[in-house]
């Protein structure tokens, strides 16, 4: 019986092969897609279903599926067709069975399908939709995010988001595909109930029934504590596709619940984990952007090069603007005897017709704002490394946008003047924007310095062109525009006061100007690791907290500091960080794997309670072996590489059914009420005050 029924389905297989030309057409009552039919389909019979898209006299339906599109046309005679297409609204499910005709002159060359047509035999509609829509294929444009999310079924039904989500299963596919077969690690799913991590951001918690009652689990920030204990149980290769929750907003790169690419294996090193970073990003670069696939190695910068050269730790390398030290040039700035007062400049090389007055003003008011609180461009490996420092120095920021080749310089020399206070640490940077300056108006320089100045400190800066007849009436123009190559294309960028605020500044005007001039919109992906990370910080209450997380283990020559208080921020860590376009994809990190440090650094240093943490230590105790990983942000990596590069691609365009910015599912309406006898099942009474309750129904509307 068994052996018969086998045979049929294969013969069934078969006979459908016959007739279908595509995989995706087996298991169902199609025998093409819409989108599959072309020129050496014509004359054969075919079975189609799709939505209806478009429609015109009633006799020529273009018919859409997750696949493509074609024109259905329905001919004279069949009057009963031609009554049954009018009856059927824009999404409507049709289904058509007909012969593949050549449309001849009428071709559409706009369309993949456009050689053809389906002249129609049979038309049914198999569920018709609202004469009324809230939102279509045809109309995306008009359509607000608001809409979308409410009808999120209908958006799903477009060609980007049927292309989001296609290309973010196939790169899933590959990294699976590689873990598994290529670098034989082991995938285990974790719980998802849980109990607190100390640190970190704020986590749901879940109710617990009885014997439970008035005990709750938390969702987990990240499987950061199962996966060491598999490392403690032996198993040395661990990966997950996780799903993680964190109750901190949702921004642009943010959601409530998000997906990380979680790997984990014993006995590494971090050089060994950054390589097997990049040999899974490079196995699994999806095949539609085969033309910009990275190459190993990845570029490498320490945090302190970060700062110091692109003024962020997550420095775009498209931008290839350099912080330099003009401090000498403008010391005369320093008008506070500041100790640690820079000036720094960088030039923007061909942007200064780019930069209008209301550039200006965006650019300070969003660094204000921010208040610290193509040809073959594949990417290769290894990828580039930089230390936590040299992001800082090269580029302001720890994650710097390297298709920006902005580079921040030192010109304290040449700018001494700006310290009129005799500043010991006194400071001036530059970068040049090279080719920019017809791009920034005046409102560009507006709202950069409105953004800039918004923070709690005062930031100190200005953004010169060649257009301007003096920058500084100490100095001439000619002296700075000689030595740091400034043209009549560019526009110069100067920050002066303490380095810190100097590198965060110029950090954030770095990327400012380049995405209001186009630089981080462009094709292209820049891969960049940033190492060297300081292992503990001051928040600013003015408390040690970790950098990365508390798991986190020093490099070996610095484990010793670990127990002198005085020499707490300047440890490294074996924190590494990985950088795309100045989106921060990841990090990871060596963790501790003695109980006793481990203790000390929660207790001791970070002035927690180790009581959550019993588990962890007592499994450390047990002989636990060196370990380290690295977590992917799926959801931010996939929205990159949905916009061949662009940063501005929001991760809830990957997103099947992603939450608003108020973190709020607008489909379904959730979260919601709860009824009064699940409040009863668990023992809880919902406390809510009056405003509160009156902000959620202002969200709501």
């Amino acid at each position: 019986m068994l052996a018969r029924t086998l045979t049929q389905r294969l013969l069934g297989r078969s006979l459908r092969a016959i007739y279908a030309t595509n995989a995706t057409n087996d298991y169902t009552l199609r025998t093409h897609t819409c989108g599959e039919l072309r020129i050496q389909h014509k004359d054969k019979s075919a079975t189609i279903y799709g939505w209806l898209a478009f429609k015109r006299m009633d006799r020529f339906l273009v018919l859409r599926d997750a696949y493509g599109s074609v024109q259905v046309r329905i001919p004279d005679s069949r009057t009963d067709l031609i009554k049954a297409a009018a009856a059927a609204n824009y999404e409507s499910v049709l289904k058509v069975t007909g012969v593949i005709a050549d449309r001849g002159t009428n071709r559409n060359p706009s369309m993949k399908t456009g050689d053809v047509e389906v002249v129609a035999e049979e038309l049914q509609v198999v569920n018709n939709s609202p004469s009324q829509l809230p939102y279509s294929s045809r109309s995306q444009s008009e359509s607000t995010e608001k809409t979308r999310l409410r009808y999120r079924y209908l958006d799903l039904r477009t060609d980007r988001m049927q292309r989001a989500l296609r290309l973010r299963s196939e790169v899933t596919h590959l990294m699976r595909r590689f873990l598994n077969e290529e670098a034989k690690f082991v995938e285990v799913e974790t719980p998802t109930l849980f109990r607190r991590t100390p640190g970190g951001a704020n986590e749901f918690i879940v109710p617990a029934p009885k014997p439970n009652l008035g005990k709750f689990y938390s969702l987990p920030q990240s499987p950061q504590q199962f996966k060491q204990l598999l490392m403690c149980g032996g198993l040395d290769r661990y990966f997950q596709i996780a799903r993680c929750y964190r109750d901190e907003g949702s921004k642009l790169d943010r959601q409530p619940e998000f997906t990380q690419v979680d790997v984990e294996l014993s006995f590494t090193t971090q050089s060994g984990v950054m390589q097997l970073i990049e040999d899974l990003i490079v196995y699994s670069w999806p095949n539609t952007l085969e033309n910009l696939k990275p190459t190993k190695p990845f570029k490498r910068i320490t945090f302190a090069e970060a700062y110091r050269l692109y003024g962020i730790d997550k420095p775009d390398l498209r931008v290839p603007w350099i912080i330099a030290d003009c401090s000498d040039q403008l010391a005369f700035l320093n008008s506070s005897e500041c100790s640690d007062f820079a000036v720094r400049i960088f030039v923007a090389k061909g942007v200064a017709k780019k930069i209008t007055r209301a550039n200006r003003a965006e650019w300070k008011r969003l660094v204000r704002l921010n208040a610290r609180a193509q040809e073959n461009l594949k990417p290769t490996k290894p990828f580039k490394r930089i230390t936590f420092a040299e992001a800082y120095r090269l580029y302001g920021i720890d994650k710097p946008d390297l298709r920006v080749p902005w580079i921040i310089a030192d010109c304290s020399d040449q700018l001494a003047f700006l310290n009129s206070s005799e500043c010991s640490d006194f400071a001036v940077r530059i970068f040049v924007a090279k080719g920019v300056a017809k791009k920034i108006t005046r409102a560009n320089r507006a709202e950069w310095k409105r953004l800039v100045r918004l923070n709690a400190r005062a930031q100190r800066f200005d953004i010169f062109t060649t257009s301007q007849k003096h920058w500084f009436s100490e100095i001439p123009n000619a002296q700075l525009m000689q030595k740091y190559g400034i043209t009549e294309e560019d526009a110069a960028v100067i920050s002066w006061g303490t380095e810190k605020d100097v590198q965060w500044t110029l950090g954030q005007l770095r990327h400012l100007i380049a995405d209001g001039t186009g630089l981080r919109s462009m094709r292209g992906f820049e891969f960049v690791w940033v190492t060297d990370f300081p292992l503990f910080v001051r928040n600013d209450d003015g408390r040690l907290e970790s950098a990365h997380h508390p798991f986190t283990a020093s490099i070996p020559e610095h484990e010793h500091l670990i127990f002198r208080p005085e020499q707490l921020e300047n440890i490294t860590a074996q924190h590494y960080d990985l950088v795309l376009n100045g989106v921060e994809l990841g990090g990871g990190s060596i963790r501790i794997h003695n109980a006793e440090m481990q203790r000390y650094v929660i207790e001791k240093i970070l002035g927690e309670s180790a009581e959550n943490l019993n588990h962890l230590l007592e499994a450390l105790s047990f002989g636990a072996p060196p370990h380290g990983g690295f977590a992917i942000g799926l959801d931010r990596y996939i929205a990159l590489l949905l916009g061949n590069g662009d940063s501005s691609v929001g991760i809830r365009e990957v997103i099947a059914f992603p939450k608003s910015k108020e973190g709020r599912d607008l489909m379904s309406d959730c979260p919601a009420d709860p009824l009064d006898e699940q409040l009863d099942r668990y023992g809880i009474s919902v406390k809510l005050q009056k405003e509160e309750r009156a902000e959620n129904i202002m969200a709501d509307s």
